[in-house]
């Protein structure tokens, strides 16, 4: 949702994110709402390619590179399954593959954040009928305005990963 330029960017964008965050792990979601600043080698990682990305390795790309929300092209192999692309890029950077931090913990760490940038986005990026659109495709029905329904799409994402509400006042 950070980098889309245009309000169906922004949807398309916010609403995969939001099923990222609430379980929904298909490489389309990650795709489209978690590592749209990703490289070439984020994307081989989390597809499984180990040919690509063992040619980007070589070729020099900067294994230790972070999209936009902060992971790994390790990460995402882990993530994805990928236990020997993983294996693969750490021997590449000299680090253990213990060394990788499971994106949950790293996704946890940073949902405040990322839960205040998507209620920005929803509010001021988003026409009604884009908000409207997001909240149907997330089956939001609890609340009484686009804006409340939002909020307990937000709160329950905030409940899975243990966030106390005192850390999600940024957005306030």
């Amino acid at each position: 949702a950070k980098h889309a330029n245009t309000p169906l960017g922004h949807y398309l964008a916010l609403t995969n994110e939001i099923q990222w965050h609430l379980g929904k792990r298909s490489w389309a979601v990650t795709l489209f709402g978690q590592n749209e600043a990703g490289t070439g080698l984020h994307d081989s990682a989390r597809m499984g390619n180990s040919a690509c990305v063992r040619l980007l390795l070589d070729a020099g790309c900067d294994a230790s590179a972070r999209g936009r929300s902060g992971w790994t092209a390790a990460q995402l192999a882990m993530d994805a399954g990928h236990e020997e692309i993983v294996e693969m890029i750490q021997t590449h950077i000299g680090e253990a593959v213990d060394d990788v931090v499971p994106i949950l913990e790293t996704t946890a760490a940073a949902w405040p954040e990322t839960r205040c940038i998507m209620k920005d986005c929803f509010e001021k990026e988003l026409p009604l009928e884009l908000q409207e659109k997001v909240l149907a495709d997330l089956n939001a029905e609890e609340g009484e305005n686009v804006n409340a329904r939002f909020e307990a799409v937000l709160e329950k994402i905030s409940a899975s990963y243990k966030v106390e509400e005192a850390e999600q006042k940024c957005c306030d």
